[in-house]
């Protein structure tokens, strides 16, 4: 019984949403995310969860933040400052990646003018809000010991993750302070 009742709000929070979605798609507005985790749910997970056109169609006007600004830079129509100098380690999250679009978020850095790495890691360990579970904290810090230990040793200017969480989780695991890719680079304004 619980569970159907979990399902039930759910589904309905999804109608909400596929609701104020496709208001904006027949609009022609795109609905920007700047969560990963965010951008797929609402992409794709909506509709593999309850299979409906619905929330297709409302899915193809979701953006994640990196991904339009990178639409809008190819364009010609996003002008990005110029750095002058400095290392970037950049962590991609798992939400990010399982979208299909690349990295837009390291195209913008370097275009920037940014030196940027990628981490050779795969999950920090927060796997969604499963790190933030009192019960399951200590796995998720194991999980992220690779990533952690490739931080430690990078010595990077910008610590940079589009993922709140992982940036959360990357603190945690480091005592270093990461960015999302926009903060750093409105820091060049």
């Amino acid at each position: 019984m619980l569970i159907e009742a979990e399902t039930i709000r759910k589904r309905r929070n999804a109608d909400k949403n596929a609701a104020r979605l496709n208001f904006w798609r027949e609009k022609n507005i795109s609905v920007v995310c700047a969560c990963p985790s965010c951008s797929l749910m609402m992409k794709s997970e909506y509709a593999e969860l309850f299979d409906d056109e619905k929330y297709r169609r409302a899915g193809d006007n979701v953006y994640d933040a990196g991904e339009f600004a990178e639409l809008l830079f190819t364009g010609g129509e996003l002008n990005l400052p110029q750095a002058k100098g400095g290392t970037v380690l950049y962590h991609a999250p798992c939400h990010l990646k399982s979208q299909g679009i690349g990295l837009p978020s390291v195209k913008l850095l370097r275009a920037a003018g940014f030196a940027v790495t990628v981490a050779d890691a795969d999950c920090c360990g927060m796997a969604g809000s499963f790190g933030l579970r009192q019960d399951k904290y200590d796995i998720s810090m194991r999980i992220g010991e690779r990533l952690f230990e490739i931080i430690k040793r990078a010595k990077a200017d910008f610590l940079v993750s589009d993922c709140s969480s992982c940036r959360r989780q990357m603190y945690d695991g480091t005592g270093i302070a990461a960015m999302s890719p926009f903060e750093l680079i409105g820091t060049l304004l």
